[in-house]
């Protein structure tokens, strides 16, 4: 098993890549695409001290949250009396009430044409309050602190700059936290500043009892990070060209595939979907990064068609056994090759 120094270096490599192109389409592509290029399955992997983590990733400005857990109003009857007082019939034509509302702390949902009710924030509960002060439901800190800690008890979080749309979406990993802890004051400043939310979603039973189908408190991706008491930073966020350091990054790389083009005696090509050069028919890729090139990298430029790929600091263990079963690609580094091609 991958250990967790492994994934934090891996992390570290996969940041000098730059922008990664998606390997799937839609809103998971990010979370696939990570665990492919850290060559882990699933997203329960070893922590700093032999424990196990969550590994989670998210785009950076997007407009959908994410829940962060679900819990329903105390006391027990909160649900049937907000179903009671603001519940409406159901679009589906069954004559059940129902009741689809998102509520917040700077003002008052809307329902029926009227104000509803609003979070209001006391010492240390939420309450769920009218417009004429009526208490209709609270969470107290200790409900939302075992809430929280039981679906988000530690994470790897991993933030992305993300470009494009569908499977030409491309990511820029570039900032990761170490998160553990419920960091309650916090949880209640992004809840007065708008940036947690409350999704009030309850149907009703064909008895008439409420179902309450998930009351969600849910983020912004972005800002997961604020909720936890614990936050050590993995990796620095880093704008891709705005910073001496990527610069110089990027022009090593350049110059590396010219040297070893020119070394040839070909043209370096490079560019969006280019090879890095050709030797007749025959593409050629180059990495100058710091770190080995990861397993999904290879994989990638097989499916390319690149014979030869060229890597300053080599290759990870998985990249040269995936190379040697396929058969397809050369890997060589620093003019030494690691795997032929025999097909």
């Amino acid at each position: 098993m991958t250990t967790y120094t492994e994934i934090i270096e891996k992390l570290k490599a996969i940041k000098e890549m730059g922008y990664i192109k998606t390997h799937r389409k839609g809103t998971t592509g990010i979370g696939k695409t990570l665990e492919d290029l850290l060559e882990i399955t699933e997203n329960n992997i070893p922590g700093p001290n032999a424990g196990m983590i969550e590994l989670k990733s998210a785009r950076k400005n997007v407009l959908s949250m994410l829940t962060l857990f679900t819990k329903s109003p105390l006391p027990r009857k909160a649900n049937s009396v907000l179903l009671q007082r603001f519940g409406y019939e159901s679009a589906r034509g069954n004559k059940r009430k129902e009741l689809h509302t998102t509520v917040n702390a700077k003002g008052y949902n809307q329902l029926k044409g009227k104000p509803g009710f609003k979070i209001d924030i006391k010492n240390e509960r939420i309450d769920l309050i009218t417009a004429q002060n009526e208490i209709l439901g609270y969470w107290d800190k200790e409900t939302l602190r075992n809430s929280f800690e039981r679906k988000l008890p530690k994470l790897l979080y991993v933030k992305a700059e993300a470009r494009g749309k569908g499977f030409n979406e491309e990511f820029y990993f570039n900032e990761a936290w170490l998160l553990s802890g419920f960091n309650f004051n916090n949880f209640l400043n992004l809840l007065r500043e708008g940036i947690i939310l409350v999704d009030i979603r309850i149907g009703q039973y064909p008895n008439g009892r409420p179902h309450d189908h998930g009351t969600g408190f849910r983020v912004f991706p972005d800002k997961l990070d604020l909720c936890f008491k614990n936050r050590k930073r993995i990796m620095r966020c880093q704008k891709l060209l705005k910073g001496g350091s990527m610069r110089k990054a990027q022009k090593r790389g350049y110059g590396y595939e010219k040297q070893q083009a020119y070394k040839r005696g070909v043209k370096p090509m490079g560019g969006p979907g280019k090879p890095d050069f050709k030797e007749g028919s025959r593409k050629s890729e180059v990495k100058n990064w710091k770190k080995p090139v990861p397993r999904p990298e290879v994989v990638k430029a097989v499916r390319n068609g690149v014979k030869k790929f060229i890597s300053k600091s080599g290759f990870t263990e998985p990249a040269i056994n995936y190379a040697k079963e396929n058969k397809k690609i050369t890997l060589i580094k620093k003019g030494k090759v690691v795997v032929k091609r025999t097909k």
